[in-house]
């Protein structure tokens, strides 16, 4: 079973310290899948489209860059944006997939601002490896029936005829 360890408070508490609350931007993680998991509430239409969308159009523009690019080990950012609105996409990398740090800004004085800020919050997400991808398998301790007899298993079925 797959399983996001994700502290959503330490993330806060970041966006505080580098955009410091600013209504007019958004943050988002979303898995390499597009499901997001940062913020935990956004569940609406439109957020889940954010994610899918930026998964799909990051791993196009991968694609691309790698039939175009001889050096794959670039480090790589997707930005779309005007002079004071927009949005960039970077990878979060994790042992088993690549999974995106979102924003989402409108009405910017600073943008490149914004931008080395959001690079900068990327390198503590990274460093600190908030979003930890682990495979954890089942052993008989976490099994919700331990050492439990053929009898007890016929009997748990025994009022449905089985």
């Amino acid at each position: 079973m797959n399983s996001i360890l994700l502290n959503s408070k330490y993330i806060d508490s970041l966006k505080e310290k580098y955009f410091s609350n600013n209504k007019s931007v958004k943050l988002f993680i979303a898995l390499s899948d597009g499901t997001i998991v940062y913020p935990k509430e956004s569940n609406s239409l439109k957020n889940s489209n954010i994610g899918a969308l930026a998964a799909g159009v990051w791993l196009a523009s991968s694609e691309l860059s790698k039939n175009s690019f001889s050096n794959t080990n670039i480090s790589c950012r997707y930005s779309f944006d005007s002079s004071d609105s927009g949005i960039q996409i970077l990878p979060l990398h994790t042992l088993e997939r690549t999974n995106f740090l979102i924003l989402v800004f409108e009405n910017i004085t600073n943008p490149g601002w914004l931008k080395n800020q959001f690079r900068l919050l990327q390198q503590n997400l990274s460093e600190q490896s908030i979003l930890n991808q682990s495979t954890k398998k089942e052993s008989k301790s976490e099994l919700l029936f331990n050492n439990i007899t053929d009898d007890e298993i016929n009997g748990l079925f025994s009022n449905l005829g089985i």
